[in-house]
């Protein structure tokens, strides 16, 4: 694949493969397509910069600018920046196979790959959820959402920091929950996977080996691996919001609570939606949660809430035009998120 300066979905990359690539194209696909998890269909990619990941400049301040009289100059200015270097992690699997099983049904390379499903589906909900809980205490992974994201904004906000656009919905439990409005986009935030890799989940069939049982009995199978060399950017933070401390609980049984979420949310994607930059924004919760918004549209008066008929063939949940996407992987469990 060559190097790109746009970021692309998964189905796109899809389209760029060797029409006889038919295996690769059918483990993208399986990766894009809406399970429980829906953020891989929306999350766009880029190769790196580096064999290990990705370096990139983000802006932290804007440069000052003059209003100019004649026969006066203007003061130099710069804006200020830093450089951020993300970390892919590599995340792998061996998915073996009977040999007579694998006889039986042709030993065809699209059928192996059907009973290999579990395996790039288990592989899709830990990305996922490493997308969201990545943390440096576990550098095998890379950096999450969840870590950038840690912190309340104190009592007189910093415009300059990610805290800003952290929204606390009041719960101080430790069985809350988080929304994220994510904005993804090559200026804003996107996956990555290492220089001259390829996007995805790579495979390699081992052929026919020696496997074991759970008790160690031995048989003779095909073995497949699958590798998956994967990151996270965050380029603008202020395209991104997250509600934290949303205590699941009180939310079903108050309905004071869903009034408040729904003002939550309001704040979240007009912080983080001004800064779109052209790309397409998401919101992603908890099916728990997402139900509760479900419900919320029987009420008529709820003019922010509605069905989007004519989006991807199926109904889709929109506030504010935007689409709701379920993700399973957001925990119910989250600490409290503090300042």
């Amino acid at each position: 694949m060559t190097p790109n300066t746009s970021a692309v979905t998964l189905m796109d990359f899809i389209r760029r493969l060797d029409e006889n690539d038919k295996v690769t194209a059918r483990i993208v696909e399986m990766l894009a397509v809406p399970g429980v998890d829906e953020l891989l269909g929306d999350m766009l990619w880029m190769e790196g910069n580096l064999t290990t990941g990705n370096k990139t400049t983000i802006r932290t301040g804007l440069p000052a600018v003059t209003w100019r009289l004649l026969n006066y100059g203007v003061q130099p200015s710069k804006s200020t920046t830093k450089q951020v270097t993300d970390t892919c992690g590599m995340l792998e699997c061996f998915a073996p196979v009977d040999e007579e099983l694998a006889n039986l049904n042709g030993n065809a390379p699209e059928w192996r790959l059907s009973e290999d499903k579990a395996f790039i589906e288990a592989m899709k909900i830990e990305v996922v959820s490493v997308f969201f809980y990545g943390d440096k205490i576990t550098p095998e992974k890379f950096i999450g959402m969840a870590a950038r994201y840690n912190q309340l904004p104190p009592t007189t906000p910093d415009k300059t920091v990610s805290s800003y656009n952290v929204i606390d919905a009041g719960g101080r439990a430790n069985d809350n929950t988080s929304i994220w409005v994510v904005n993804w986009g090559s200026e804003t935030i996107y996956g990555i996977f290492p220089k001259g890799t390829k996007a995805g989940i790579e495979q390699k069939d081992l052929g026919l080996q020696t496997i074991y049982d759970a008790e160690r009995g031995e048989y003779l199978g095909y073995k497949t691996h699958y590798k998956w060399k994967v990151g996270l950017t965050v380029r603008d933070w202020r395209s991104t919001a997250r509600i934290c401390n949303i205590d699941v609980s009180n939310l079903q049984a108050d309905a004071g609570a869903q009034a408040k979420l729904v003002e939550a949310l309001i704040v979240a994607t007009n912080k983080a939606k001004r800064f779109n930059l052209g790309g397409k924004t998401s919101i992603y919760m908890h099916t728990d949660v997402k139900t509760m918004f479900e419900i919320q549209t029987l009420n008529k008066t709820n003019a922010l809430l509605s069905w989007d008929l004519a989006k991807e063939g199926q109904p889709i949940l929109t506030f504010r035009g935007i689409p709701i996407r379920t993700c399973e992987s957001l925990l119910l469990t989250e600490a409290t998120v503090t300042q």
